[in-house]
């Protein structure tokens, strides 16, 4: 599979390419695609530091 190995980083995307027959420019698409979901998971506020999940932060709304 070509996602796993584009994300692992232990091959060039030449490499991962030529191995399952794609474009490199696919894999490394792919992999920046990726990589920008992990802004879904975790995000930064305004300190730069990991400010916890979305589902954290909604269960606070209204508590008071």
């Amino acid at each position: 599979m070509v996602a796993p190995e584009a994300v692992r980083g232990d091959k060039t995307a030449q490499e991962i390419a030529a191995g399952h027959k794609t474009h490199p420019t696919q894999v490394t698409t792919l992999k920046r695609s990726i990589d920008g979901l992990t802004g879904v998971f975790f995000w930064q506020g305004k300190e730069g530091r990991n400010q916890g999940t979305p589902r954290q932060d909604r269960e606070g709304v209204g508590r008071i």
